[in-house]
């Protein structure tokens, strides 16, 4: 599944990217992802830098083929509702992040416009440098909480159900696997987590896709079968040996840590003079709105 990764402002060789990328969806290729609109810099800082406007058709014709069927955009912030009207137009899937967007401070996706425009929504940790655990229940729970303090509006709000689906039946869509995932139905893939209905985070069980949402952490976890071969067994890891991953893990990092001593140290330089200017390039008008706080906190 081929990505562009993620910028910050939109200069003429990632433009280049963006084309090379499109060539390879042109290709017929199953899926493509990119990091989509995940900080306001890319739509303001960077298209002022070349002269262009936001809503600068050239810049969109340039986006416009990046999305259609087997297109996912991750994280998808800050669009307006024309940019959401065009991915719904297009077919293409929004894979939420909400851990990676509160851990980066990235904004709130605002994601019940998206599923009333029929956009098919998937759910997603992110990486490890940027979503800490990779646990997707905890994606999950962070869905439908985030939704509660975005508007007053309980029916707005993302419940149980609509989250469970986006994680499973969506997710798999954003993949390009939609009806091989997914589904504990004939015809696909026997990916099953099974979990352990006597831990306490269902004890009482009354709500099993609620308390899935809401209470399950990975505790409950007892095993985990991928494609039909069990790679958790009550758990066991049965293809990793766990003891050699452990210490091959803690040398790397000894090592790593050793070597980029130096690049820590720049980066504490910098700390301060980053955060300012984040700060104050957050603090400057713009037409979406999608951070927690007041405009100039």
């Amino acid at each position: 599944m081929p990505g562009m990764t993620g910028n910050r402002t939109l200069e003429d060789k990632y433009l280049n990217g963006l084309l090379a990328a499109v060539e390879v969806i042109r290709k017929g290729c199953t899926a493509c992802y990119d990091l989509f609109f995940e900080f306001p810099m890319p739509t303001r800082d960077g298209i002022e830098a070349l002269g262009r406007t936001y809503q600068d058709a050239g810049m969109r014709a340039v986006i416009a083929p990046m999305v259609g069927p087997q297109r996912s955009a991750a994280h998808v912030i800050w669009l307006d509702q024309e940019d959401l009207a065009r991915l719904a137009d297009n077919g293409s899937s929004v894979v939420h992040a909400p851990a990676s967007n509160m851990r980066l401070g990235s904004g709130l996706a605002h994601v019940r416009p998206m599923l009333e425009r029929g956009i098919n929504v998937g759910i997603a940790t992110d990486a490890a440098n940027s979503s800490d655990q990779l646990n997707m229940f905890e994606a999950l729970r962070l869905a439908a909480l985030i939704s509660r303090i975005q508007t007053a509006d309980v029916q707005r709000w993302l419940g149980a159900e609509e989250v469970f689906h986006m994680a499973t039946v969506g997710s798999a869509q954003a993949m390009g696997l939609d009806g091989k995932i997914g589904k504990i139905a004939p015809g696909y893939k026997a990916d099953v987590v099974f979990l352990d209905l006597g831990h306490i985070n269902y004890v009482p069980c009354h709500d099993m896709v609620g308390q899935i949402v809401f209470t399950e952490n990975g505790g409950a976890v007892d095993s985990v079968m991928i494609a039909g071969r069990m790679v958790l067994d009550r758990g066991r890891l049965t293809t990793i040996d766990e003891a050699k991953l452990h210490r091959d893990a803690h040398d790397a990092a000894e090592r790593l840590f050793a070597k980029n001593t130096p690049m820590r140290s720049f980066a504490r330089e910098l700390h301060g003079v980053v955060g300012q200017f984040c700060h104050n390039l957050a603090c400057e008008p713009y037409h979406v709105r999608r951070w927690a706080c007041a405009q100039d906190s």
